[in-house]
């Protein structure tokens, strides 16, 4: 006998058809939760990336080898087109955020893949002003996990908040040696045979898929989205908090401990102690990390008419 459907994510086609989205950044996590979101049915998807796609990124990239040296968000929009949403409902940006902010301000969702912090910032206070939810997704150096973004109501909870939480005010943008993208040549034969497997386009795929799962919640369900970091980690330990000593500690400690009695692999671990603070790592899991308003956050006097470099 077989038993009841069930129909998982299910959404509400009314309001993905009332939908604006807005792809600030249409880069490699950008391209592909764009790809997971390319449905006929939304009011209008816009894209806004200034720069062209270079061939270091091709190997994970949504965009093919005929896209190298063109703009990404041109690229994007055929693409789009190509996989069934209507022509008239892409509009393509090659250029700045600051030009079209005051166009899309009935976004039903902003998603966000940038680089440029000062960018993000500034998409958020504009996020802020109009309340419009807001998606970040961005991959870990040399792939070895990421994080997603969701702030429902960045009037109350912004970006700001979620870097404030997460230590992240110092930032001064990635090192040029991070091993983040490769030119894919280097991997193949004089006579051009492949001699190696790109590793980079596996995880990007799954912080996009994270991404696209986060913009539908958001946009076309009724119920209650938390702000929230989800921090993932791969095979690779990647730090996603640091801790003072205290009972916390002593807990987690405990859990630690409790996975190897279970014979499970160790998923978590503390690292060093460094000025004072010992910082939590993770592997093969996810850390969801629950988001409040910022008692330092200085987002709400930010000034959004000057952005640009996404």
């Amino acid at each position: 006998m077989n038993g009841p459907a069930r129909f998982p994510n299910v959404y509400d086609l009314s309001k993905v058809k009332a939908s604006k989205l807005v792809f600030w950044g249409a880069g490699s996590v950008g391209s592909w939760a764009m790809s997971k979101l390319a449905y006929p049915w939304w009011r209008q998807i816009v894209i806004a990336d200034p720069k062209n796609l270079k061939v270091e990124n091709i190997e994970r990239h949504w965009l093919d080898e005929s896209w190298i040296g063109k703009p990404k968000a041109i690229g994007c929009r055929e693409t789009l087109i190509e996989h069934g949403v209507p022509g008239e409902k892409v509009i393509a940006h090659v250029g700045d955020a600051e030009a079209i902010f005051e166009e899309h301000t009935d976004a039903a969702a902003a998603i966000v893949s940038v680089d440029d912090e000062d960018v993000k910032y500034r998409i958020s206070a504009w996020c802020e002003k109009h309340n419009i939810p807001m998606i970040v997704g961005s991959v870990y150096a040399q792939g070895k996990g990421g994080q997603v973004v969701t702030l429902p109501h960045p009037d109350k909870v912004c970006f700001v908040c979620a870097q404030g939480a997460l230590g992240n005010l110092e930032y001064s943008g990635h090192p040029a040696d991070q091993n983040y993208g490769f030119d894919p040549t280097q991997f193949r034969s004089p006579e051009g045979a492949p001699q190696a497997v790109p590793s980079l386009g596996a995880p990007v795929g799954i912080i996009a898929d994270w991404m696209a799962m986060s913009v539908m919640d958001v946009v076309a369900t009724t119920k209650k989205i938390d702000p929230t970091v989800l921090m993932i980690a791969f095979q690779d330990w990647v730090e996603v908090r640091r801790l003072r000593q205290g009972d916390i500690m002593r807990e987690l400690s405990e859990y630690i401990a409790l996975q190897s009695k279970l014979s499970m692999q160790r998923t978590m671990m503390f690292g060093p102690e460094e000025n004072g603070r010992f910082p939590l790592l993770i592997r093969n899991s996810t850390f969801p990390l629950a988001l409040e308003r910022w008692s330092e956050c200085t987002a709400h006097t930010h000034d959004v008419t000057s952005a640009s470099n996404i």
